[in-house]
């Protein structure tokens, strides 16, 4: 991910953008563990423990595919 930092920068509302969605996903998965597994149970504190990896490899792909996509625009101009 280094080498797609390296060779662009992205503006700071994109950046914010990217916040706002880890934002919503750890509140879409703290929810959903509660609804499956109630509010402090052993598997729900053991799930909500592992949501921040998770999502760090979520964003990961999709912040490179993202990237793949700003430099192929890029090209065209």
């Amino acid at each position: 991910m280094n080498a797609i930092a390296s060779d662009t920068t992205l503006p700071p509302a994109t950046i914010k953008a990217v916040c706002k969605q880890m934002a919503k996903a750890i509140k879409n998965i703290d929810a959903a563990i509660s609804e499956v597994y109630g509010g402090d149970s052993p598997t729900a504190n053991t799930l909500r423990s592992a949501r921040l990896p998770l999502i760090v490899y979520i964003l990961a792909h999709g912040y490179e595919l993202e990237m793949n996509t700003y430099r192929l625009l890029r090209a065209q101009e």
